[in-house]
């Protein structure tokens, strides 16, 4: 986390949690962008492993999300804590939290892990 996703490194609203001089990702550029990546997810989930970009929300600088018809994703820092959440679509709706100290970039819930990058 915290370091350019390629070519395509977009900068977006400073997350000042977790990004700048004296902080947990140093002196740089909150991306507006991340890779969130799901795995080791067991049933009901349909998918043992799933990654989505994720867009930040320019309101809360330190929240990204990503949702389209079929899955919801979200990541967010603020200085005590770091949550992470993946929802699938269907009756009844399959989700599961992740929940860290801050600025963590790996996250469990059990045998599943969330990461972002």
């Amino acid at each position: 986390m915290g370091q350019p996703i390629g070519n395509q490194y977009i900068p977006g609203e400073n997350c000042s949690s977790c990004f700048g001089s004296g902080k947990a990702f140093g002196d740089i550029q909150t991306p507006k962008e991340v890779f969130l990546i799901f795995g080791g997810l067991t049933w009901p989930f349909s998918r043992v492993e799933i990654a989505f970009i994720a867009i930040q929300n320019v309101d809360y600088p330190c929240f990204w999300s990503y949702a389209d018809a079929n899955w919801m994703a979200m990541w967010s820092f603020t200085n005590t804590t770091t949550t992470a959440q993946i929802v699938e679509a269907g009756f009844p709706p399959r989700f599961l939290d992740f929940a860290g100290g801050p600025c963590e970039t790996v996250l469990y819930s059990g045998a599943a892990s969330a990461v972002i990058k």
